[in-house]
């Protein structure tokens, strides 16, 4: 049972992963017009994105970031309060936090279009407007995951930092943030990895100077032009992964023990 529980994971991850690896060995192709099989294998496509579509990787890594950062910040104070103050609305709390994320992310992205579009704040064709589609669509990954990592420290500890004349603030930072570092990380990675491949707001809210690479690519579809497109989506896997590699670093552990308090 042990070699038949193997071999079906190994099955599972391998054709799981197989889209992602006919979109690598798609990037490289040059010549398939026709034909079964590739016929040709270059970096043309490479040289082509490098030419015309770097602005929509620079683009996609700023706005993920920046909304990334933005939500970690607000994610975790919120989670602080929905987990540590006791009132009665806080179901209010988590559900004005997590209807943007049940929502289809079309309809966010027209509700955004509109709200911003008229009156005294209009940020329609900005990149802040983008920014802030990200920050609410993907803050729900942070509030969970900080908020799990939160229930799990007992407040014994930030009551004895209190005892001991340590302020609110001076507790926070130097324990209780410390504590949470690794659900607000994971947190972080998962919001990055989706927001640099989110497609549905960002097609109602971006501008020309402010295309991501989903459009890039979906543009380099609908043309009919599938090297550059799955060159993009190579890249972007490539972004992805590194990202994750850098929060393993930084926590010096394995992906899978990064994830266990979410």
């Amino acid at each position: 049972m042990k070699w038949v529980g193997t071999i079906f994971c190994i099955l599972v991850i391998f054709f799981s992963l197989l889209p992602h690896l006919t979109v690598i060995v798609t990037s490289f192709t040059e010549g398939w017009a026709g034909n079964r099989y590739p016929t040709k294998f270059s970096l043309q496509n490479y040289r082509r994105i490098l030419e015309v579509a770097m602005t929509p990787i620079k683009n996609s890594l700023f706005l993920a970031t920046t909304a990334t950062l933005i939500a970690a910040v607000i994610g975790t104070l919120l989670s602080y309060i929905n987990v540590r103050k006791k009132f009665k609305a806080r179901w209010i709390l988590d559900l004005t936090i997590m209807l943007p994320f049940i929502l289809p992310g079309i309809v966010v992205g027209v509700a955004i279009l509109i709200g911003f579009s008229s009156g005294f704040l209009i940020l329609s064709g900005t990149w802040m407007i983008m920014v802030i589609a990200f920050f609410i669509r993907r803050m729900p990954y942070i509030f969970r995951s900080t908020t799990a990592s939160l229930s799990q420290i007992d407040i014994a500890v930030e009551e004895a930092s209190t005892i001991t004349g340590a302020s609110w603030m001076t507790t926070f930072r130097k324990i209780t943030l410390p504590l949470m570092a690794p659900g607000i990380l994971a947190g972080a990675v998962i919001s990055f990895s989706t927001l640099m491949g989110e497609l549905s707001t960002t097609v109602i809210l971006y501008s020309a100077h402010w295309k991501t690479i989903t459009v890039a690519i979906v543009e380099y579809l609908f043309s009919a032009t599938i090297g550059p497109a799955y060159a993009l989506g190579t890249i972007l896997i490539v972004l992805v992964l590194s990202a994750i590699a850098l929060a393993n670093r930084i926590l010096g552990r394995k992906m899978s023990q990064m994830f266990k308090m979410v």
